[in-house]
């Protein structure tokens, strides 16, 4: 099995690996032992273009073996997990081709769009729980929103309190803190491999949504990228996403723009 995906696996042999994988005693005693030969192959490619390849093949395989495809999702999603919460430096280059891996899937249509922006969204709250403040503190982030005005639009109405947000980016966190710019390259690679199908409908809703909060998101980073010694490369990085995915969202000049 390793040879087939590690070393058969091209552009061009595709359905021929998913015929001979289809060979395999996926029933019977040995089911259990192929499933896991299996899962543990595929999250072990971390080569940049073969892990299209490998969502292709995975594509293939759904078609009448759905639980172990849906396996391998779940070892991508658990590794990212276990990644946010260790924040090892040595596991990063993995990570991102997990995240690339679940990017790809959703090129080929393995897993839902529902999926990748449930993913994203944990990207950035994680570990940013506002229940870990004490109650003073959680009074402090009350997000404010407009009332409507006389025509029953936002123009024109009052600015309130509105409720306390359940996570936010500002809440310290032990395995995020102001100088780490990991979860950054995770969302972005995870946008690169998929976000340019993210153009209409309720996804594009849904995509314009997600990237006002990255903004939020990137503003307590300001300080660590202002202090590297090229900061410009992390800002052209996120706002080049933002020309290429959404041309309609609106910049925050600043914090408190953003909020």
């Amino acid at each position: 099995m390793m040879r087939l995906i590690f070393v058969e696996l091209r552009a061009e042999t595709v359905d021929k690996v998913i015929k001979l994988l289809r060979k395999l005693p996926w029933r019977g005693e040995e089911a259990a032992s192929v499933a896991a030969r299996f899962r543990k192959c595929v999250l072990k490619v971390t080569r940049h273009r073969k892990i299209g390849l490998v969502a292709d093949m995975l594509a293939g395989v759904k078609a009448w073996q759905e639980p172990a495809v849906m396996s391998c999702v779940d070892g991508a999603l658990e590794a990212l997990q276990r990644g946010m919460e260790e924040n090892d430096h040595r596991q990063q280059q993995k990570l991102v081709s997990c995240a690339r891996l679940l990017g790809q899937c959703y090129n080929f249509a393995v897993v839902s769009s529902g999926l990748i922006f449930s993913t994203l969204e944990h990207f950035l709250n994680f570990g940013h729980e506002v229940s870990s403040l004490p109650p003073a503190t959680r009074e402090q982030l009350r997000t404010p929103v407009m009332s409507p005005g006389p025509d029953g639009s936002s123009t024109g109405g009052v600015a309130r309190l509105g409720g306390v947000p359940v996570h936010d980016p500002r809440v310290p966190c032990a395995t995020d803190g102001p100088s780490g710019l990991f979860r950054v390259r995770l969302v972005t690679e995870l946008l690169a491999t998929c976000g340019h199908y993210f153009n209409e409908g309720s996804t594009r809703a849904k995509l314009d949504e997600f990237l006002c909060f990255f903004q939020r998101y990137m503003f307590t980073k300001v300080r660590c990228l202002l202090a590297r010694d090229d900061p410009c490369f992390f800002f052209f990085y996120f706002y080049l996403y933002f020309y290429l995915l959404t041309r309609s969202l609106t910049r925050s000049s600043s914090a408190a723009c953003a909020w």
